[in-house]
């Protein structure tokens, strides 16, 4: 082995710009409120849809239904169907919502991901290595 080669490098001390270090923070807190979102709407949406289905139901519909008078019971099954419509398209709405929100959060990383390319490139035009670019990236940020 030749006595001047590197063997080993190790990274430390890097200090960070706080603007770079809250983007990072809030970008990864924005994808864990994505990632949230996206569960607790899964949840609401499932419970909805099944309450809006009747479930747990105490008798069948067709049990349900014997016990009602005519006029009552398509009252009923029409109150039902709106309700049941309205529910799916509550629970649609807040699945959307969360869908362009974690688009939102992508389309920020990517952002964030472009600028340090761009930086990275500035810096190796003018000689840097690529690795010591985006730690002067990181640092000068």
């Amino acid at each position: 082995m030749h006595p001047n080669h590197v063997t080993n490098c190790s990274v430390q001390n890097i200090v960070v710009n706080p603007e770079l270090a809250n983007a990072m923070h809030a970008q990864s807190g924005a994808e864990r409120q994505r990632r949230a979102r996206i569960i607790e709407s899964e949840g609401e949406r499932t419970s909805i849809q099944n309450f809006s289905e009747g479930r747990p139901r105490p008798m069948s519909p067709t049990e349900f239904l014997l016990y009602l008078p005519a006029g009552k019971r398509q009252a009923d099954i029409n109150q039902s169907e709106g309700a049941r419509q309205q529910a799916i398209n509550i629970a649609e709405g807040l699945y959307q919502r969360s869908v362009i929100e974690a688009q939102a959060a992508a389309a920020a990383s990517t952002t964030l991901a472009k600028a340090h390319t761009e930086a990275v490139k500035k810096f190796t035009s003018v000689g840097v290595p690529t690795d010591e670019a985006s730690l002067l990236y990181l640092t000068l940020k």
